[in-house]
């Protein structure tokens, strides 16, 4: 199995460009480390991976490291130099006392894993998180994994928001639980009451395979990403960009206005309601994780339930890339990952690069690379590639445990900032 389940892993993201997620904002500290000094009291900070232009208000010298507070201000942000604190103290007791908490576990965890994966953070949200971790009724690694997660995104500390992204840590299965809901709503007669939701839960299952023979063959396209031709149309590869994806999307916010009516205008039995609360949940998620830079960057998130070998399926999409002038992504250059939980497989992940209408393909998956049936069913993928104006250049297979894949946060494109301190 992979580290953890492929809706934590895209909840994480996959770096798409190399490219650094870098937002200050007032009131937040972090570390960073003096690499230049220039004339005319302008300097180079780093912070992580990011280079941050500064001019310098303070004696600072180079190569020395410094815990920074954002204040607020008119024109370019300033930076105020925490004193008492010293950066290369492992203790986290003199910074937990500086923000005003005291020591605890859950507290020294938190602060443990912001510092070491250098994301700014305010005091507020340390607190408020903390808070949320200790009312979880999931384990303290979980919840401040999730923590973790919602401070890197700048998503709000809140409650709400935190159950509904607690719902990519669940087993529930988002396909399943539609199909549960659905035929209780026929089962109980509600359908008439609710047709639009019922015939909308019922159209959203995605492939419905129910011979052995099918199946069969099912499980070949998945193995060797065939398959993906179809989800290629699906998702805005030929023709017209996005069209698709952004049906999916807009399904899955009717989806959402349904389910509140359903609860809002009924009385439904405990098991619908919980199923209900679940789908709208795991449906703010996804949006919570779709994220669009200044119009330019567009980050989606999609979840489709399957439904063969007698169960359903959840295939999840995340689709980067940049919008073109005509406001859709550009299909030229772009970036679609795949995550699939299969019976034989287990966790799989296909990662589809395309540059300039040339497709790399990569498949994250834990058993060998079954290249006879890649070998025989590469060259039927290049040519129906071909049909749609791509090309596919390369399949590579990689075992996590060999070859993992790097689960980052980086979606944004910011290069660097100026700011004063």
């Amino acid at each position: 199995m992979f580290p953890s389940s492929s809706l934590v892993n895209l909840m994480q993201g996959i770096d798409t460009n190399n490219t650094k997620m870098f937002h200050l904002r007032p009131g937040q500290l972090f570390q960073g480390v003096i690499t230049q000094i220039y004339p005319g009291q302008l300097a180079q900070l780093k912070l992580g991976g990011m280079t941050i232009t500064a001019k310098l208000e303070a004696q600072l010298q180079k190569g020395s490291r410094y815990w920074f507070q954002v204040l607020g201000g008119d024109g370019l942000p300033r930076l105020k130099v925490l004193e008492n604190v010293s950066p290369l103290e492992k203790n986290s007791a003199p910074l937990l006392q500086q923000i005003g908490l005291t020591k605890g576990e859950v507290q020294e965890k938190v602060m443990t894993e912001l510092i070491r994966d250098q994301i700014p953070f305010s005091p507020k949200q340390v607190k408020d998180g903390i808070a949320l971790v200790q009312q979880s009724s999931r384990n303290n690694q979980d919840s401040i994994n999730l923590l973790i997660q919602l401070i890197k995104r700048g998503l709000p500390i809140s409650k709400e928001t935190f159950i509904c992204l607690e719902t990519l840590y669940s087993q529930q299965s988002f396909g399943e639980t539609i199909g549960k809901l659905k035929n209780s709503l026929q089962d109980s007669g509600l359908f008439r009451t609710f047709p639009q939701l019922y015939h909308l839960l019922q159209n959203l299952h995605f492939r419905n395979v129910s011979s052995s023979d099918e199946t069969v063959q099912i499980i070949k396209e998945q193995i060797t990403t065939a398959s993906l031709l179809h989800l290629f149309e699906r998702v805005g590869l030929k023709g017209m960009p996005m069209n698709d994806s952004r049906d999916i999307l807009s399904r899955g916010e009717l989806l959402k206005n349904l389910l509140l009516e359903f609860l809002q205008h009924s009385s439904p039995s405990t098991d619908n309601r919980l199923q209900a609360e679940f789908l709208i949940h795991r449906l703010t998620a996804l949006q919570l994780l779709s994220v669009e830079n200044n119009f330019v960057l567009q980050q989606m998130v999609m979840q489709l339930p399957l439904y063969f070998m007698g169960r359903y399926r959840d295939l999840t999409i995340q689709w980067q890339g940049k919008r073109n002038t005509s406001g859709e992504i550009n299909g030229d250059y772009c970036r679609i990952l795949f995550f699939l939980e299969m019976s034989y497989l287990a966790d799989v992940i296909v990662d589809i690069q395309i540059q300039n209408r040339i497709i790399s393909v990569t498949v994250y998956n834990e058993r060998e690379k079954p290249q006879g049936i890649i070998d025989d069913l590469v060259p039927t993928l290049k040519e129906s590639l071909s049909k749609l104006d791509y090309k596919l250049s390369t399949v590579i297979w990689k075992q996590p445990k060999i070859d993992p894949p790097t689960f980052i946060n980086k979606v944004n494109d910011y290069q660097g900032v100026d700011i004063r301190i």
